[in-house]
């Protein structure tokens, strides 16, 4: 491998989203690139098989997100012959992923040498993506790369100014809250800015500081327009904390039905994802949920999700909500889970009404607490949590059982899409840790009122955690 791949290399394992791209002449070649990578590290179901479609695309290809893998142990043992037909890369999120594969121009790219920034946006709805961050202290490594930046962007003939609030040509520190990612910030005053030359003096940096003791840079970046012109450089680092996510766990005996009988019309649909023993009995589960389907064959196979922590490949399907009584759901999943090729099934509410379509462009975390499911819906593409539609309203009189509540910092009313009474449920800003909020979600869920939904919103927002519990509306 080169200097600048072990580099590429390092940086897409400390993103914590590492793709491996193998590139083939042909499919006899994909297929044995395939076969060595998995006696490497086992069967890889998530691999995704690419084939070229016309002569501008002349590779058959395999891409393979790893962020649970060895990936050293691949490129330098399985594919270590072919170095100049493999890449490793951070990776875009599934849901950008899925946006990418369908064409919708999510992307605006600066690329110098393998130095690549993006600007994600999105098309239709507007707004750039401006990264989740948090800043955190400057220390003298910091201070150090503050004068290699702008020496860099001087020589790179980049002449607009950069500032943080340490003053002038100074960066910010920042941890991306989402992943734990660090990184730091670069902020131009005003939009005057030459975005090629910033990154071609920034690539330079990269490859100056490739060996460096303390901080390397990684060769991926963002760069947003939010307030003026900023780049988001990741460093080669492990990460640090980061917002809790999902956590892969299903429903105890009976809760199951409890939380379907709580649901309305707002979620139409319901997944069902399906966690397998290990990942070379993945065939043999999906095989399994086909040789026992739930009654009148109602499921069909959706687009398979990276669940649980740390992130697994979960494949999965959705049906009608109203399909089959809670009881038939319930008895089929005991059923099915006993199967050996199966660890656990997990059935959950789905798209909310009005997010049906871009549903598998967002990353979606469910945290289970006795009968009722919390659901995080974060967009990758503007990285940042969605919230509910609501108006400020009254306080519902069913919210009043929440107060003073340990772990609940206010309560406030809403109504709802469907003019509906909602409360937003502020949280202690400890809930920013997983065993915290999950202590606030038990007894949230141990006191909900019967008229109130088993499904509720969780979203971060810059200084808290925010839930949202609504009432269920009576079906048509």
């Amino acid at each position: 491998m080169s200097h600048y791949s072990s580099l590429e290399l390092a940086a897409a394992v400390t993103s914590g989203w590492p793709v491996l791209h193998v590139f083939c002449d042909d499919e006899i070649a994909m297929l044995t690139a395939r076969a060595r990578i998995e006696a490497a590290l086992g069967v890889l179901p998530q691999t995704d098989e690419i084939e070229p479609w016309d002569d501008n695309e002349p590779d058959w290809e395999l891409r393979i997100p790893l962020p649970r893998a060895d990936i050293e142990t691949v490129v330098t043992g399985a594919l270590a012959a072919e170095p100049h037909r493999i890449r490793v890369i951070a990776g875009p999120l599934p849901g950008l992923q899925y946006d990418l594969d369908r064409g919708r121009p999510v992307a605006e790219e600066l690329v110098s040498g393998i130095v690549q920034a993006r600007l994600w946006s999105d098309p239709e709805d507007g707004g750039s993506g401006l990264p989740d961050l948090r800043p955190c202290p400057a220390d003298a490594d910091i201070e150090a790369l503050d004068r290699d930046i702008a020496l860099a962007l001087q020589a790179g003939g980049v002449t607009a100014a950069f500032r943080s609030d340490r003053g002038d040509d100074t960066v910010v520190p920042v941890v991306h809250r989402p992943s734990g990612r660090l990184g730091i910030r670069i902020q131009f005053l005003g939009t005057d800015v030459d975005r090629q030359a910033v990154v071609d003096a920034l690539a330079a940096l990269v490859a100056e500081r490739a060996a460096h003791p303390t901080i390397r840079l990684a060769t991926d970046m963002c760069w947003d327009v939010d307030n003026g012109t900023a780049f988001t450089v990741w460093l080669v680092a492990p990460p640090a904390s980061r917002l809790p996510a999902d956590v892969m766990q299903a429903c105890k005996p009976g809760e199951l039905t409890a939380l379907l009988a709580g649901l309305d019309a707002s979620t139409p649909q319901l997944e069902v994802h399906v966690l397998a023993t290990s990942p070379d009995l993945s065939d043999a589960a999906i095989a399994a949920i086909s040789d026992f389907p739930l009654p009148n064959d109602v499921m069909v196979g959706d687009a398979p999700r990276w669940l649980g922590e740390p992130a697994t490949f979960c494949p999965t399907w959705r049906f009608d909500q109203d399909a089959l009584p809670a009881r038939a759901i319930e008895d089929w999943v005991v059923r099915v889970s006993q199967h050996p090729s199966i660890a656990q099934v997990r059935v959950v509410p789905s798209a909310p009404l009005g997010l049906e379509e871009r549903w598998n462009a967002n990353q979606v975390s469910w945290r289970m607490a006795a009968d009722m499911a919390f659901v995080r819906i974060r967009d990758p593409l503007l990285d940042r949590d969605r919230h509910p539609e609501r108006t400020p309203a009254d306080m519902p009189d069913w919210a009043r059982v929440f107060e003073g509540m340990p772990g609940i910092a206010s309560l406030r009313g809403f109504r709802g899409a469907d003019d509906g009474p909602m409360v937003g449920v502020n949280l202690v800003t400890d809930a920013i840790h997983s065993n915290v909020l999950d202590g606030i979600l038990q007894s949230i869920a141990a006191r909900r009122p019967a008229q109130v939904r088993s499904v509720a919103w969780w979203a971060y927002q810059a200084d808290r955690a925010t839930l949202y519990l609504s009432a269920r509306q009576n079906r048509p």
